[in-house]
Protein backbone atom coordinates (compact mmCIF):
# COMPACT_ATOMS: atom_id res chain seq x y z
CA UNK A 1 0.00 0.00 0.00
CA UNK A 2 1.30 3.53 -0.70
CA UNK A 3 0.62 4.90 2.78
CA UNK A 4 -0.34 3.78 6.28
CA UNK A 5 -1.81 6.19 8.87
CA UNK A 6 -1.41 5.53 12.60
CA UNK A 7 -4.13 7.57 14.31
CA UNK A 8 -5.41 8.23 17.84
CA UNK A 9 -1.93 8.27 19.33
CA UNK A 10 -2.03 9.47 22.98
CA UNK A 11 -1.22 13.15 23.49
CA UNK A 12 2.49 13.86 23.73
CA UNK A 13 3.49 10.27 22.92
CA UNK A 14 7.00 9.78 21.56
CA UNK A 15 7.04 6.95 19.04
CA UNK A 16 9.74 4.31 18.68
CA UNK A 17 9.37 0.91 17.03
CA UNK A 18 12.22 -1.28 15.72
CA UNK A 19 10.01 -2.84 13.01
CA UNK A 20 8.86 0.50 11.60
CA UNK A 21 12.40 1.87 11.88
CA UNK A 22 13.73 -1.06 9.85
CA UNK A 23 11.00 -0.74 7.23
CA UNK A 24 11.94 2.92 6.67
CA UNK A 25 15.47 2.13 5.52
CA UNK A 26 15.12 -1.04 3.46
CA UNK A 27 13.62 -1.83 0.08
CA UNK A 28 12.04 -5.09 1.27
CA UNK A 29 10.67 -6.04 4.67
CA UNK A 30 10.50 -9.68 5.76
CA UNK A 31 9.05 -11.19 8.90
CA UNK A 32 7.22 -14.27 10.14
CA UNK A 33 3.53 -14.50 9.36
CA UNK A 34 1.54 -14.64 12.57
CA UNK A 35 0.18 -18.06 13.48
CA UNK A 36 2.21 -20.09 10.99
CA UNK A 37 5.82 -21.05 10.39
CA UNK A 38 6.20 -18.97 7.26
CA UNK A 39 8.36 -15.96 6.43
CA UNK A 40 6.95 -13.43 3.98
CA UNK A 41 8.62 -10.49 2.24
CA UNK A 42 6.95 -7.38 0.91
CA UNK A 43 7.91 -4.01 -0.51
CA UNK A 44 8.81 -1.46 2.17
CA UNK A 45 7.86 1.54 0.03
CA UNK A 46 4.86 2.31 2.25
CA UNK A 47 5.01 5.78 3.84
CA UNK A 48 4.03 5.84 7.52
CA UNK A 49 2.05 8.79 8.88
CA UNK A 50 1.52 9.36 12.61
CA UNK A 51 -1.14 11.83 13.70
CA UNK A 52 -1.82 13.19 17.17
CA UNK A 53 -1.44 16.17 19.47
CA UNK A 54 2.23 16.96 20.13
CA UNK A 55 3.35 13.46 19.15
CA UNK A 56 6.76 12.84 17.66
CA UNK A 57 9.49 10.27 17.03
CA UNK A 58 12.24 9.20 19.37
CA UNK A 59 15.31 7.02 19.17
CA UNK A 60 16.24 5.65 15.75
CA UNK A 61 12.91 6.70 14.26
CA UNK A 62 13.92 10.36 14.70
CA UNK A 63 16.47 10.40 11.87
CA UNK A 64 13.93 8.64 9.62
CA UNK A 65 11.08 11.13 10.15
CA UNK A 66 9.90 14.61 9.25
CA UNK A 67 7.32 16.50 11.28
CA UNK A 68 4.51 18.80 10.16
CA UNK A 69 2.74 20.91 12.77
CA UNK A 70 -0.76 22.33 12.33
CA UNK A 71 -1.04 25.37 14.59
CA UNK A 72 -4.53 26.50 15.56
CA UNK A 73 -5.72 29.39 17.73
CA UNK A 74 -9.00 27.94 19.00
CA UNK A 75 -10.04 24.94 21.13
CA UNK A 76 -12.46 23.66 18.45
CA UNK A 77 -10.42 23.72 15.21
CA UNK A 78 -12.85 21.30 13.59
CA UNK A 79 -15.43 24.11 13.46
CA UNK A 80 -13.26 26.72 11.75
CA UNK A 81 -13.91 27.86 8.17
CA UNK A 82 -12.29 25.61 5.57
CA UNK A 83 -11.30 26.65 2.05
CA UNK A 84 -12.09 23.10 0.93
CA UNK A 85 -14.67 21.50 3.25
CA UNK A 86 -14.55 18.30 1.18
CA UNK A 87 -10.79 17.74 0.70
CA UNK A 88 -11.18 14.32 -0.91
CA UNK A 89 -13.77 15.52 -3.41
CA UNK A 90 -11.76 18.66 -4.18
CA UNK A 91 -8.62 16.58 -4.74
CA UNK A 92 -10.42 14.20 -7.11
CA UNK A 93 -11.88 17.14 -9.04
CA UNK A 94 -8.48 18.83 -9.36
CA UNK A 95 -6.39 15.69 -9.82
CA UNK A 96 -5.07 16.77 -13.21
CA UNK A 97 -3.94 20.18 -11.97
CA UNK A 98 -2.30 18.67 -8.90
CA UNK A 99 -0.39 16.06 -10.93
CA UNK A 100 0.72 18.70 -13.43
CA UNK A 101 2.07 20.86 -10.58
CA UNK A 102 3.87 17.90 -9.01
CA UNK A 103 5.44 16.84 -12.32
CA UNK A 104 6.51 20.45 -12.94
CA UNK A 105 8.34 20.44 -9.60
CA UNK A 106 10.01 17.12 -10.42
CA UNK A 107 11.07 18.29 -13.89
CA UNK A 108 12.74 21.31 -12.30
CA UNK A 109 15.14 18.98 -10.50
CA UNK A 110 18.72 20.29 -10.93
CA UNK A 111 19.71 16.67 -11.57
CA UNK A 112 18.00 16.87 -14.98
CA UNK A 113 19.76 20.12 -15.88
CA UNK A 114 23.37 19.07 -15.47
CA UNK A 115 23.71 20.37 -11.90
CA UNK A 116 24.70 17.34 -9.86
CA UNK A 117 25.05 17.68 -6.11
CA UNK A 118 26.27 15.17 -3.54
CA UNK A 119 23.26 13.25 -2.25
CA UNK A 120 22.14 14.42 1.19
CA UNK A 121 20.23 12.93 4.12
CA UNK A 122 20.25 9.19 4.80
CA UNK A 123 17.72 8.71 1.97
CA UNK A 124 20.11 9.32 -0.93
CA UNK A 125 17.94 8.16 -3.85
CA UNK A 126 14.83 9.91 -2.51
CA UNK A 127 16.71 13.18 -2.03
CA UNK A 128 18.29 13.00 -5.50
CA UNK A 129 14.94 12.46 -7.24
CA UNK A 130 12.45 14.26 -4.98
CA UNK A 131 14.13 16.16 -2.16
CA UNK A 132 16.34 18.43 -4.21
CA UNK A 133 13.49 19.04 -6.68
CA UNK A 134 11.36 20.40 -3.84
CA UNK A 135 14.29 22.46 -2.54
CA UNK A 136 14.89 23.95 -6.01
CA UNK A 137 11.19 24.80 -6.43
CA UNK A 138 11.09 26.51 -3.02
CA UNK A 139 14.24 28.47 -3.90
CA UNK A 140 12.78 29.65 -7.21
CA UNK A 141 9.48 30.59 -5.58
CA UNK A 142 11.19 32.62 -2.86
CA UNK A 143 13.41 34.34 -5.42
CA UNK A 144 10.39 35.24 -7.56
CA UNK A 145 8.46 36.68 -4.61
CA UNK A 146 11.50 38.61 -3.36
CA UNK A 147 11.96 40.10 -6.84
CA UNK A 148 8.24 41.01 -6.92
CA UNK A 149 7.73 38.87 -10.03
CA UNK A 150 5.01 36.77 -8.48
CA UNK A 151 2.60 36.76 -5.56
CA UNK A 152 2.79 34.27 -2.71
CA UNK A 153 0.44 31.37 -3.41
CA UNK A 154 -0.05 30.51 0.27
CA UNK A 155 -0.56 32.34 3.54
CA UNK A 156 2.89 31.16 4.66
CA UNK A 157 5.78 33.36 3.50
CA UNK A 158 8.00 31.60 0.95
CA UNK A 159 11.23 30.26 2.37
CA UNK A 160 14.09 28.03 1.35
CA UNK A 161 13.92 24.36 2.24
CA UNK A 162 16.82 22.12 3.27
CA UNK A 163 15.89 18.53 4.05
CA UNK A 164 19.36 18.00 5.46
CA UNK A 165 18.74 20.70 8.07
CA UNK A 166 15.22 19.44 8.73
CA UNK A 167 16.45 15.93 9.50
CA UNK A 168 19.28 17.31 11.66
CA UNK A 169 16.81 19.50 13.54
CA UNK A 170 14.75 16.38 14.22
CA UNK A 171 17.74 14.69 15.80
CA UNK A 172 18.51 17.76 17.89
CA UNK A 173 15.01 17.46 19.40
CA UNK A 174 15.29 13.72 20.05
CA UNK A 175 14.74 13.09 23.76
CA UNK A 176 17.24 10.24 23.86
CA UNK A 177 19.94 12.39 22.23
CA UNK A 178 19.18 15.34 24.50
CA UNK A 179 19.49 13.16 27.60
CA UNK A 180 22.79 11.70 26.40
CA UNK A 181 24.06 15.18 25.52
CA UNK A 182 23.22 16.41 29.03
CA UNK A 183 25.00 13.44 30.61
CA UNK A 184 28.13 13.85 28.45
CA UNK A 185 28.16 17.58 29.14
CA UNK A 186 28.16 16.87 32.89
CA UNK A 187 31.00 14.35 32.48
CA UNK A 188 32.99 16.81 30.37
CA UNK A 189 32.51 19.56 32.95
CA UNK A 190 33.39 17.25 35.83
CA UNK A 191 36.58 16.01 34.15
CA UNK A 192 37.61 18.70 31.65
CA UNK A 193 40.32 17.51 29.27
CA UNK A 194 41.11 14.52 31.46
CA UNK A 195 40.22 10.89 31.88
CA UNK A 196 37.98 9.34 34.51
CA UNK A 197 37.00 5.86 35.62
CA UNK A 198 33.68 4.20 36.33
CA UNK A 199 34.36 4.53 40.06
CA UNK A 200 34.60 8.32 39.65
CA UNK A 201 31.23 8.42 37.92
CA UNK A 202 29.67 6.18 40.57
CA UNK A 203 30.98 8.49 43.29
CA UNK A 204 29.57 11.51 41.44
CA UNK A 205 26.13 9.87 41.13
CA UNK A 206 26.13 8.95 44.83
CA UNK A 207 26.82 12.57 45.85
CA UNK A 208 23.30 13.37 47.05
CA UNK A 209 23.67 14.36 50.72
CA UNK A 210 22.77 17.78 52.06
CA UNK A 211 26.44 18.35 52.77
CA UNK A 212 27.24 18.26 49.04
CA UNK A 213 27.51 21.45 47.01
CA UNK A 214 24.53 22.43 44.86
CA UNK A 215 26.53 21.94 41.67
CA UNK A 216 27.55 18.42 42.72
CA UNK A 217 23.96 17.47 43.53
CA UNK A 218 22.72 18.85 40.21
CA UNK A 219 25.33 16.87 38.29
CA UNK A 220 24.48 13.75 40.27
CA UNK A 221 20.80 14.17 39.42
CA UNK A 222 21.51 14.48 35.67
CA UNK A 223 23.75 11.40 35.64
CA UNK A 224 21.36 9.32 37.75
CA UNK A 225 18.34 10.26 35.64
CA UNK A 226 20.15 9.22 32.46
CA UNK A 227 22.08 6.12 33.51
CA UNK A 228 19.66 4.90 36.23
CA UNK A 229 16.17 6.28 35.51
CA UNK A 230 14.42 3.58 37.57
CA UNK A 231 16.88 3.32 40.45
CA UNK A 232 15.57 4.64 43.81
CA UNK A 233 17.33 7.77 45.01
CA UNK A 234 18.49 6.13 48.22
CA UNK A 235 20.20 3.21 46.44
CA UNK A 236 23.93 3.67 45.83
CA UNK A 237 25.58 2.99 42.47
CA UNK A 238 28.59 0.66 42.24
CA UNK A 239 31.64 1.18 40.05
CA UNK A 240 30.98 -2.10 38.21
CA UNK A 241 27.43 -1.06 37.39
CA UNK A 242 28.53 2.41 36.30
CA UNK A 243 31.13 0.89 34.00
CA UNK A 244 28.50 -1.24 32.27
CA UNK A 245 26.22 1.77 31.77
CA UNK A 246 29.06 3.87 30.36
CA UNK A 247 30.08 1.14 27.89
CA UNK A 248 26.58 1.19 26.37
CA UNK A 249 27.22 4.70 25.04
CA UNK A 250 30.80 4.40 23.78
CA UNK A 251 31.43 5.94 20.34
CA UNK A 252 27.88 7.32 20.19
CA UNK A 253 28.25 10.90 18.89
CA UNK A 254 25.61 13.44 19.82
CA UNK A 255 25.24 17.10 18.80
CA UNK A 256 24.82 19.79 21.46
CA UNK A 257 25.10 23.58 21.18
CA UNK A 258 27.16 23.48 17.99
CA UNK A 259 29.48 20.76 19.34
CA UNK A 260 29.72 17.00 18.85
CA UNK A 261 30.31 15.02 22.05
CA UNK A 262 31.49 11.41 22.02
CA UNK A 263 32.28 9.15 24.95
CA UNK A 264 35.60 7.40 24.33
CA UNK A 265 37.55 4.81 26.30
CA UNK A 266 40.97 3.20 26.41
CA UNK A 267 42.33 0.20 28.28
CA UNK A 268 45.54 0.71 30.23
CA UNK A 269 47.97 -1.94 28.90
CA UNK A 270 49.52 -2.53 32.32
CA UNK A 271 46.62 -2.41 34.77
CA UNK A 272 43.93 -3.46 32.24
CA UNK A 273 41.71 -0.74 33.74
CA UNK A 274 39.30 1.18 31.53
CA UNK A 275 39.65 4.96 31.33
CA UNK A 276 36.93 7.17 29.82
CA UNK A 277 36.94 10.68 28.40
CA UNK A 278 34.51 12.92 26.51
CA UNK A 279 35.84 13.94 23.11
CA UNK A 280 34.45 17.29 21.90
CA UNK A 281 34.68 18.67 18.35
CA UNK A 282 32.96 21.37 16.33
CA UNK A 283 29.68 20.30 14.74
CA UNK A 284 30.03 19.81 10.95
CA UNK A 285 28.07 22.22 8.80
Amino acid sequence: MPALIWDNIPNGQKISCPHIERSCTTAWYSDRRLGVSETVATSAATIHFFTGNNVGPRGDLTSRSLQTRIVVDRPDPENRTFDHPDPIGWTESNRGKILRALYTVLLGNPLFHGKRKPAQTRFKIWWSLVGQAVEAAAEQHKKGVDDAKMKPITKCPPSQISFKKLFLAQEDENEDSLDLADALTVLAEGWPDQEFQAADVAAAINTTGEWAADTARERAAVLRDFFYPKLPQYQAVTATSAGKRLKRHLDEPVAHNGKVLVLKARTDPHTKLLFFHVHITESPT
